[in-house]
């Protein structure tokens, strides 16, 4: 055997060259796809997370006006949802303390009035009873008089008869 013959044996044809680098740049092109494929998956995941940590970050500094964006139908976006779901049932309960406790003071006000209310009229009772046993007292005094100018009377009368 020849040298030239034992190295076209052991070297591809050209033709099968061409296959073997078509199908390496295909692989190493199928490869480049997934990693950018895998690298926008992970940017988005991110940003979906970065968004929602501001939202419970703002949430725990007592802003509860930050919407949760759901976008999506990854376990990242179920997550999303049900924290708003849960973000929207807490405003609406702190609307309902809140208007409760609006309906309270408002509540406190009109007992209080009613409270001024009642101690003006137990004063003014209090004053009339004041007025008329002042003016019983009067009366009494008028009716000694009377009465002592009654048996005044009497007497008088007695001794002249």
């Amino acid at each position: 055997m020849s040298f030239r013959l034992i190295v076209e044996r052991l070297l591809p044809e050209p033709s099968a060259r061409r296959e073997s680098d078509r199908r390496e740049k295909e692989h190493l092109e199928n490869e480049r796809r997934a990693a950018a494929e895998q690298q926008r998956s992970a940017d988005t995941l991110r940003r979906k997370v970065n968004h929602l940590l501001s939202v419970v970050a703002a949430a725990a500094d007592g802003d509860l006006t930050r919407a949760v964006q759901v976008q999506g139908n990854e376990p990242i976006d179920e997550l999303a949802g049900a924290l708003r779901k849960m973000l929207d049932d807490l405003c609406q309960a702190l609307g309902e303390v809140t208007e409760g406790a609006r309906e309270f003071a408002d509540s406190a006000l009109t007992a209080s009035a009613c409270s001024q209310a009642l101690s003006t009229g137990a004063q003014t009772q209090s004053q009339s009873v004041e007025e008329v046993s002042s003016a019983i007292a009067e009366m009494i005094q008028g009716i000694e008089r009377v009465r002592g100018g009654a048996l005044e009377a009497s007497r008088l009368a007695t001794e002249t008869n």
